[in-house]
């Protein structure tokens, strides 16, 4: 699963691959041994680039003990503090008002569509 997060980034890193050999000006052969050339030309740096996001994966998960202890670490943790709880009232307040406020007006039409 975790190289399976890799594969966007992947394909990204060959766009730039391919990239790069447009701006140096090396042209993409045709045919069978031309598309063997362009596999090996953008191998190593498709290996090299994997190499390097698999070591700093690896380096990550061993930082964090991956799996070896059962209660999680954090570096900061945040609380909900009355504050927040206060603003959080209000903006759903506000929300809840701007809703009856579209309505009121005829800007928005709320229903479930049935028996329309």
């Amino acid at each position: 699963m975790t190289a399976y997060r890799f594969l966007p980034t992947f394909k990204d890193e060959l766009e730039k691959i391919r990239l790069a050999h447009v701006v140096r000006g090396i042209e993409e052969k045709k045919g069978f041994f031309g598309k063997t050339e362009i596999v090996k030309r953008y191998f190593v740096p498709m290996l090299a680039t994997a190499i390097r996001k698999g070591e700093k994966v690896v380096l990550a998960m061993e930082s964090k003990a991956f799996g070896t202890y059962k209660e999680r670490t954090f570096y900061k943790e945040i609380k909900i503090e009355k504050l927040d709880k206060i603003a959080m009232v209000i903006w759903f307040t506000f929300c809840l008002g701007v809703v009856m406020a579209l309505k009121y007006f005829k800007v928005l039409k709320l229903g479930t569509g049935i028996g329309a």
